[in-house]
């Protein structure tokens, strides 16, 4: 499949817009947190950023204009572990999220919620662009086969 981005519909996309759809594409497919400091969910937050430089590689062999890519060179760039080995931009991506799309109420806590509705979820994807959707929908894929915490991750891995 090719990639066609709309016209710089990826130039609005940053790490809060990223974070909040990939979200809200988690809810989609029946996952309703994270444990960002789960072995699991690690592996999850790194299929992420390797399918973030999978898009970012095929954009670029498409002829897709640099100022199109950087955004999501930058989300990756954030989303990478620490040399530390930890996903701290996840978790601060996800934290900053707090009232509207996770909840968390105390950082101490090794879970952040995910407790917007599916029709939630739903509604506000509608509203985004076909390029930005497909990019957070194959990140969330990745993610739910990774860790196989979805109710559709035997789908994901059929659809593939």
């Amino acid at each position: 499949m090719k990639f066609n981005p709309e016209p710089n519909s990826l130039a609005i996309l940053d790490l809060q817009a990223f974070a909040k759809a990939w979200v809200a594409e988690l809810v989609e497919l029946g996952i309703s947190g994270v444990r960002p400091h789960d072995p699991l969910d690690r592996l999850g937050f790194e299929t992420v950023v390797a399918t973030l430089d999978n898009k970012i590689e095929e954009l670029l062999a498409n002829g897709a204009p640099k100022r199109d890519v950087l955004p999501l060179l930058k989300i990756a760039n954030e989303l990478r572990p620490s040399n530390a080995g930890d996903f701290e931009g996840f978790e601060l991506a996800l934290r900053s999220l707090q009232l509207t799309f996770t909840a968390s109420p105390n950082p101490w806590y090794d879970y952040i919620d995910f407790p917007i509705s599916e029709p939630h979820a739903n509604s506000y994807l509608k509203r985004l662009p076909i390029s930005v959707r497909e990019i957070t929908a194959a990140t969330a894929k990745a993610y739910a086969e990774q860790t196989n915490r979805s109710s559709l991750a035997h789908v994901v891995r059929e659809a593939s």
